[in-house]
Protein backbone atom coordinates (compact mmCIF):
# COMPACT_ATOMS: atom_id res chain seq x y z
CA UNK A 1 0.00 0.00 0.00
CA UNK A 2 2.65 2.26 0.48
CA UNK A 3 3.65 1.84 -3.32
CA UNK A 4 0.43 2.94 -3.84
CA UNK A 5 0.62 5.70 -1.81
CA UNK A 6 4.10 6.73 -3.78
CA UNK A 7 2.96 6.48 -7.30
CA UNK A 8 -0.40 8.98 -5.98
CA UNK A 9 2.02 11.63 -4.49
CA UNK A 10 5.75 11.71 -5.62
CA UNK A 11 4.76 12.57 -8.96
CA UNK A 12 3.28 15.66 -7.70
CA UNK A 13 5.37 16.61 -5.05
CA UNK A 14 8.61 16.62 -7.68
CA UNK A 15 6.95 18.58 -9.98
CA UNK A 16 6.99 16.13 -12.83
CA UNK A 17 4.83 16.44 -16.49
CA UNK A 18 1.19 16.38 -16.65
CA UNK A 19 1.19 12.68 -18.37
CA UNK A 20 3.78 11.53 -15.40
CA UNK A 21 1.08 12.67 -12.61
CA UNK A 22 -1.75 11.00 -14.32
CA UNK A 23 0.18 7.72 -15.25
CA UNK A 24 1.25 8.26 -11.31
CA UNK A 25 -2.26 8.61 -10.05
CA UNK A 26 -3.63 5.88 -12.32
CA UNK A 27 -1.03 3.18 -11.20
CA UNK A 28 -1.39 4.66 -7.66
CA UNK A 29 -4.87 3.99 -7.18
CA UNK A 30 -4.87 0.23 -9.23
CA UNK A 31 -1.86 -0.32 -6.57
CA UNK A 32 -4.09 0.64 -3.40
CA UNK A 33 -7.05 -1.37 -5.15
CA UNK A 34 -5.29 -4.63 -5.05
CA UNK A 35 -3.88 -3.86 -1.67
CA UNK A 36 -6.74 -3.62 0.07
CA UNK A 37 -8.46 -5.81 -2.19
CA UNK A 38 -5.94 -8.58 -0.80
CA UNK A 39 -6.82 -7.86 2.84
CA UNK A 40 -9.20 -10.57 3.46
CA UNK A 41 -10.16 -14.07 2.21
CA UNK A 42 -13.27 -13.93 1.69
CA UNK A 43 -16.69 -11.41 1.62
CA UNK A 44 -16.99 -8.44 -0.47
CA UNK A 45 -14.30 -7.08 -2.63
CA UNK A 46 -12.03 -9.60 -2.07
CA UNK A 47 -9.73 -11.38 -4.78
CA UNK A 48 -9.07 -15.34 -5.01
CA UNK A 49 -5.20 -15.67 -3.86
CA UNK A 50 -3.78 -17.02 -7.32
CA UNK A 51 -5.78 -13.44 -9.07
CA UNK A 52 -3.73 -11.32 -6.29
CA UNK A 53 -0.55 -12.78 -7.52
CA UNK A 54 -1.45 -12.55 -11.36
CA UNK A 55 -2.39 -8.76 -10.49
CA UNK A 56 0.61 -8.17 -8.35
CA UNK A 57 3.04 -9.41 -10.92
CA UNK A 58 1.14 -7.40 -13.92
CA UNK A 59 1.57 -4.37 -12.20
CA UNK A 60 5.35 -4.67 -11.93
CA UNK A 61 4.99 -5.42 -16.03
CA UNK A 62 2.93 -2.43 -16.15
CA UNK A 63 5.30 -0.09 -14.37
CA UNK A 64 8.09 -1.60 -15.71
CA UNK A 65 6.96 -1.05 -19.16
CA UNK A 66 5.92 2.66 -18.31
CA UNK A 67 9.31 3.34 -17.16
CA UNK A 68 10.53 2.58 -20.43
CA UNK A 69 7.70 4.78 -22.19
CA UNK A 70 8.37 7.82 -20.33
CA UNK A 71 12.19 7.11 -20.76
CA UNK A 72 11.69 6.83 -24.68
CA UNK A 73 10.13 10.31 -24.78
CA UNK A 74 12.85 12.23 -22.74
CA UNK A 75 11.61 12.24 -19.39
CA UNK A 76 14.19 10.91 -16.83
CA UNK A 77 12.70 11.50 -12.97
CA UNK A 78 9.46 9.60 -14.19
CA UNK A 79 11.84 7.12 -15.83
CA UNK A 80 13.78 6.90 -12.47
CA UNK A 81 10.19 6.99 -10.63
CA UNK A 82 8.38 4.37 -12.50
CA UNK A 83 11.43 1.96 -13.01
CA UNK A 84 12.49 1.87 -8.83
CA UNK A 85 8.46 1.03 -8.20
CA UNK A 86 8.28 -1.41 -10.68
CA UNK A 87 11.81 -2.62 -8.89
CA UNK A 88 9.96 -2.63 -5.80
CA UNK A 89 6.62 -4.31 -6.39
CA UNK A 90 8.44 -7.03 -8.10
CA UNK A 91 10.61 -7.69 -5.33
CA UNK A 92 7.55 -7.75 -3.23
CA UNK A 93 5.65 -10.04 -5.81
CA UNK A 94 8.58 -12.39 -6.20
CA UNK A 95 9.26 -13.21 -2.06
CA UNK A 96 5.08 -13.36 -1.36
CA UNK A 97 4.03 -16.80 -0.34
CA UNK A 98 0.64 -16.36 -1.72
CA UNK A 99 -1.90 -18.17 0.65
CA UNK A 100 -5.12 -17.58 2.20
CA UNK A 101 -5.34 -17.24 6.50
CA UNK A 102 -6.94 -20.00 8.16
CA UNK A 103 -9.40 -19.62 10.84
CA UNK A 104 -11.41 -16.84 11.71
Amino acid sequence: MVLGIALLLLPIALLMSPAAIVAGLFTGALALGIGIAGTATSGRGTIPVLAHKAYDRGLAAGLLFTALAFGAVGEPAALALFATTALAQLLMAVNTRYSAASGP
